[in-house]
């Protein structure tokens, strides 16, 4: 959708229209920074966390990449601006739903790249329940990022039916989250011999286990 989007706007199919877009979430991603550092300490902070940010040399190199991991800083930095307005709203007796839909719009766009996003509600609202017994609105906090998850949830159900359908497996996320950590963190040895950027263990071990023909949904009921 994403890679569609970019074509019909730009009229073509070049990686330079999706460059554009990314270039202009990244400037979105500024106001984010600075919307948190206004809400925690002031506006000077929030500018000079948006001026890091705007000329940090990392940001910009990924963001000129037409791929799916350059959207994450975008996603993320939604999602902490939606905890910090929720988090300064209710403590100043404001509604949490602008900061709710911020994070429920942020977590479903980054959990459609990969499934990260999809975990950093949770474990904030994890946070705000054991932080409860010493904070005031901890509680309150816990409960707002709870129905803000859940919408994020229904956001992307449609796209879980489908995959049901097609896969035969629920899923939200083009990877599961304990698998992606388990490779960014270091490729333990599995005794599938599964490693990153390499499948070929697992192609070979589905080939021996799930003759032609292998449809996906009986690969993937085979696999698990």
């Amino acid at each position: 959708l994403w890679f569609a989007l970019s074509y019909v706007l730009g009229g073509g199919e070049r990686y330079m229209y999706s460059r554009v877009m990314q270039a202009l979430l990244d400037g979105l991603a500024c106001l984010f920074l600075y919307g948190i550092g206004r809400r925690l300490w002031s506006p000077g902070a929030g500018l000079l966390a948006a001026a890091l940010y705007a000329f940090s040399p990392a940001h910009v190199f990924l963001a000129n990449l037409p791929v799916s991991a350059c959207l994450d800083s975008f996603a993320f930095l939604g999602i902490a601006y939606g905890l910090t307005a929720m988090a300064t709203n209710i403590e100043r007796g404001k509604s949490a739903v602008p900061g709710g839909a911020a994070l429920a719009l942020s977590t479903a766009f980054g959990a459609a790249m990969n499934s990260t996003a999809f975990i950093m509600p949770p474990a904030a609202a994890l946070a705000a329940l054991v932080l409860a017994p010493f904070a005031r609105n901890a509680r309150k906090l816990f409960v707002a990022i709870v129905l803000a998850w859940c919408a994020a949830f229904a956001i992307l159900a449609p796209w879980g039916f489908r995959n049901l359908k097609v896969n035969g497996h629920f899923t939200l996320t083009r990877q599961t989250f304990w698998q992606f950590a388990w490779e960014t963190l270091g490729e333990i040895p599995n005794p599938w011999g599964l490693a990153l950027e390499n499948d070929g263990p697992y192609w070979k071990w589905t080939k021996d286990h799930c003759p032609a023909p292998c449809p996906p949904p009986v690969r993937e009921k085979t696999v698990r």
